[in-house]
């Protein structure tokens, strides 16, 4: 049996496999050459990075045939990942070993955006890796493995994002939290390793650590075998609970918790004439959170607010976005235990609780035709203080004086007539 591979972390940032192993090597996949007849697929996402010749993107077809296609190019990616192959990278940024890997074995390899952001060293993180003969699948698990990352095939390709525990780690990682990432899911669970963790929990009174504990670990014998990873992520996920490293701790908090956390990752987005339902997705995908909408929620809104929605922020909190978006339409959401919901109606939850059903409903009306008769007309926003986040107030109308609203309104009034007539003399002027 061959054995592990030797991991080291050194000094300057460089995660070093070397797993010397004996076998054959076989032929390389060779990816499909570009032509008129097998065209290239539409480039990724903004931040994500692909490297590798594109698999052809598919003919138009009908929905069976398309699922057999899709199902035949994954099978061969499959079959690729099981081949044979050296790889011997040494000191590379770790985007430039995914290129060489990807020329080297005709794979396509796409890395999620916010994958390299939670790295030690962003971009710069290096690695050196020297395998022989073994199959490309081993060589990608012993890799990735050492710093947090895992891989899966879809959409044609292999697809690299953080495992779950790094991804909520939000920010970057130090070596310590990696490898104490890796040893959790390298070590098969036991009583043994569990006496030696260290853990953490959030939100709970310290007199309580111990029970919590003695909580977590009987949670965890319940689960049955798998490594450590994997059992405190069911055993976490049966109180409603999560976990991430910290340091030499592993750190359990409220599910609810940790999407708060995660909302604060700081952002710079432009939404210009956007669809609300496209700039919330956006959000949610750079929190890394799910996203529900009550029933009718966009359709509460007017289509002016719903498909041409602007709104531009640089390094905002995005829950600080969010409220944003939420003094602009009306909306409201919530933090809950699955993600963030999306809903028109402030009382939708709490609300009918505790009240009648005629009295909330008046209320909802009268919250409804507020957000009309009482409308954001501003923002107010104050600099930030050192590595302290932005603060945004929103002025109503019926927060200015009678005196300003009027200035207000014939403010806009000049500039929209200025607008009109400098379109106007645009279209009259005669053209070449």
């Amino acid at each position: 049996m061959p054995s592990n591979p030797v991991i080291r972390c050194l000094p300057v940032g460089i995660v070093a496999i070397f797993a010397i192993l004996t076998g054959t090597i076989v032929a390389q996949v060779v990816p499909a050459s570009r032509t008129p007849e097998n065209p290239a697929p539409e480039p990724p996402h903004p931040g994500q990075v692909l490297f590798g010749s594109p698999q052809p993107a598919p003919k138009p077809a009908p929905i069976a045939r398309q699922h057999d296609e899709d199902a035949r190019m994954e099978g061969l990616i499959a079959a690729a990942l099981d081949q044979k192959t050296d790889l011997n990278i040494k000191d590379k940024p770790i985007l430039e070993a995914f290129e060489m890997l990807a020329e080297q074995t005709g794979v396509q390899i796409e890395v999620e955006a916010g994958t390299v952001g939670l790295l030690p060293y962003d971009a710069g993180t290096r690695v050196s890796a020297s395998i022989k003969g073994r199959p490309l699948r081993e060589s990608l698990i012993a890799l990735l493995r050492p710093i947090g990352l895992q891989f899966d095939v879809e959409n044609r390709r292999v697809v690299i994002r953080p495992t779950p525990p790094l991804r909520r780690c939000v920010e970057r990682v130090t070596w310590k939290e990696l490898a104490l990432l890796e040893r959790l899911s390298t070590t098969p669970w036991n009583d043994e390793l569990a006496e030696s963790l260290k853990f953490q929990f959030q939100d709970s009174p310290v007199t309580s650590a111990s029970v919590n504990r003695d909580t977590l670990l009987r949670l965890a014998r319940n689960v049955g075998q798998g490594t450590a990873a994997e059992v405190l992520e069911q055993a976490t996920d049966q109180f409603g609970w999560t976990w991430r490293p910290k340091g030499d701790l592993i750190i359990v908090l409220p599910k609810t918790r940790q999407i708060e956390q995660q909302l604060q990752k700081r952002i710079s987005v432009d939404y210009t004439r956007t669809s609300l339902e496209d700039a919330l997705l956006d959000l949610a995908t750079k929190a890394h959170v799910a996203l529900r909408y009550e029933p009718g929620t966009l359709a509460s809104l007017s289509p002016f607010i719903a498909e041409r929605f602007s709104l531009s922020v640089e390094n905002m909190p995005i829950r600080q976005v969010l409220e944003l978006m939420a003094g602009q339409t009306g909306l409201a959401y919530y933090i809950e235990q699955d993600g963030v919901r999306i809903t028109a109606n402030p009382l939708s939850s709490a609300g009918s609780a505790q009240a009648g059903a005629d009295d909330t409903a008046k209320i909802a009306d009268a919250i409804v035709r507020s957000r009309y008769t009482n409308s954001v007309v501003g923002q107010i926003l104050l600099p930030a203080a050192k590595n302290k986040p932005q603060i945004a107030f929103f002025i109503r109308e019926n927060d200015l004086s009678p005196e300003m609203n009027e200035q207000r309104k014939a403010l806009l009034r000049d500039f929209a007539g200025q607008s009109v007539q400098a379109s106007l003399q645009a279209m009259t002027q005669p053209h070449d």
